[in-house]
């Protein structure tokens, strides 16, 4: 089970989204299953090789961020609210957006194939 889906965590780092009317909003029991944790992990893979290769190819560029990734609306257990949930993170692109944003567009296609609705956010400059 990949560790950012524990119910466990809280919900104090989490933002509230308002998801659109073509959004889908997810529940954890549907994260849970195996065909999507499946997805969802070949896609942090797909993501950490795409950007640790665009960093050695192009460096560090841009503006310093801190959230920047790709997101899905969520709505946990007991929960009256809907939250973004981020479900891959730009590991081995350096601290700036210019890999991060470079690598996103395959893996949301890869997300849009196999039928989940995410999206990317470019974080906040730090």
């Amino acid at each position: 089970m990949l560790d950012f889906y524990e119910e466990k965590q809280g919900f104090g780092d989490w933002q509230q989204v308002w998801p659109g009317e073509d959004t889908k909003v997810y529940r954890f029991a549907d994260l849970h299953k195996p065909e999507v944790e499946a997805v969802l992990k070949k896609a942090q893979e797909m993501y950490t090789k795409a950007c640790t290769a665009y960093f050695k190819a192009h460096g560090d560029y841009g503006s310093c961020v801190l959230g920047n990734g790709i997101y899905l609306a969520v709505k946990p257990p007991k929960a009256r609210r809907v939250f973004r949930m981020q479900i891959c993170r730009p590991i081995g692109g350096g601290q700036s957006e210019g890999a991060s944003y470079a690598c996103k567009d395959p893996v949301l296609a890869f997300l849009k194939e196999n039928g989940i609705d995410a999206w990317y956010e470019c974080g906040r400059m730090d």
